[in-house]
């Protein structure tokens, strides 16, 4: 049975570093027949090859307005249709994998309602269970009485 790992890490709570330690252990996690994507966007400027975090991807396919989604603006995307073709192109890839997966990204949190409800049901189409988990960083903040 494959399962989606769905880690929705909200902001500075070390999601890059989850991100970086995935895409570095890629060879022992599939020997563990878990398999984290490393997607790219060859039509940024310039190219990304190796985007280990998965908000990127897929804020760009699930979101509804994905030319005003930051990371296209900052990579001066051109051609969002080309770019998500491309995208759905290696997403497709992960999903008809034989491995369990695991996802990872801090944007996915926010994604609007009836996007997130889409690309959970791509998910859930494919990998039963799908385990979804945030991370929490809660400050202590000392009181006083004076």
């Amino acid at each position: 049975m494959k399962t989606c790992y769905l880690h929705i890490g909200l902001h500075k709570t070390a999601s890059s570093s989850f991100q970086q330690t995935c895409a570095d252990n890629i060879k022992h996690l599939s020997q563990e027949h878990l398999h984290y994507p490393i997607f790219s966007c060859t039509t940024a400027n310039p190219a990304r090859l190796k985007i280990n975090n998965h908000s990127v991807p897929l804020r760009s396919l699930y979101d509804h307005k994905p030319s005003k989604y930051h990371i296209n603006r900052r990579w001066k995307i051109k051609d969002i249709e080309l770019t998500n073709y491309l995208y759905q192109m290696q997403w497709d890839q992960v999903l008809d994998s034989d491995s369990s997966i695991i996802l990872s990204g801090e944007g996915i949190s926010l994604l609007p309602e009836l996007a997130l409800e889409r690309l959970i049901a791509a998910m859930v189409l494919q990998y039963k269970p799908l385990h979804l988990w945030a991370l929490l960083w809660i400050t202590h903040i000392p009181l006083s009485s004076s």
